[in-house]
């Protein structure tokens, strides 16, 4: 129950009278409100604030819950759905010494030996950045390519406060981050002739670089030739040279 009372004796004649008995009715059902969990009532000079107490009653994955002395606190658990594969991630706890930010860190490898990670990371100043590692993807006539790519995606989860001993989450469901190589690789775009104005030419292949970040294409760069066979000097019709 409330710490103030709404007046329920209003008195009056002829048409406002059932205005009056309204606001009495009113009154009385206000002054006996009471609420019992999930609900919380709040009373304060302004009035009765009623809200949902989504700590205790909504269960999230990512969610972030407190110790008995709240100077500790738990982000739950969650998972990192790839395209293909279901990573979780466990919950972990930390003390509650300052405001902190909660970030989700994601790093897949190109190699398929290595398995993914994804952590946790606390701060207050810098956010984690994002980042990756290109593997330079090599012609078939070269050794066997070592896969030493990477990616790293960066997830603001949940903001937490040490003067309210409060949070506020951001993701409350699974995190879809798809996969993919992170890789440079040369392609080839145009195949061509190149007259060199004396009866001579060559022909060349046109290439250029692309970068793939997590399997999605980042970067093109500028065009470059490469000489594939030079030709001589065209021949006449009786099958020497032209003069």
């Amino acid at each position: 129950m409330h710490s103030f009372w709404l007046k329920d004796w209003w008195s009056g004649k002829g048409p406002l009278r059932s205005i009056t008995l309204w606001m009495n009715k009113t009154a009385r059902w206000c002054n006996n409100f009471t609420v019992e969990a999930p609900l919380v009532a709040d009373p304060n000079t302004d009035g009765l604030r009623i809200w949902l107490d989504v700590e205790n009653v909504l269960d999230h994955l990512w969610k972030v819950t407190f110790n008995a002395d709240r100077d500790e606190f738990t982000v739950g658990a969650g998972w990192v759905y790839d395209g293909s594969t279901q990573h979780q991630k466990a919950a972990e706890t930390f003390p509650l010494t300052t405001d902190t930010d909660v970030w989700l860190v994601v790093k897949y490898y190109n190699n398929p030996s290595t398995s993914s990670e994804l952590t946790f990371v606390t701060n207050t100043a810098d956010e984690p950045e994002e980042d990756y590692q290109t593997d330079e993807v090599i012609g078939s006539e070269a050794a066997s390519l070592t896969w030493s790519g990477w990616v790293q995606y960066v997830y603001r989860i949940a903001t937490v406060s040490k003067a309210e001993k409060a949070a506020i989450n951001y993701h409350l469901e699974p995190i879809n981050q798809l996969g993919g190589l992170t890789v440079v690789r040369q392609v080839m775009t145009n195949l061509r002739y190149v007259n060199n104005g004396d009866g001579t030419g060559k022909f060349v292949r046109t290439y250029v670089s692309e970068v793939y970040v997590g399997g999605v294409l980042r970067s093109v760069s500028n065009p470059w030739d490469t000489d594939l066979l030079d030709t001589g000097p065209c021949p006449d019709e009786t099958g020497g040279e032209e003069a």
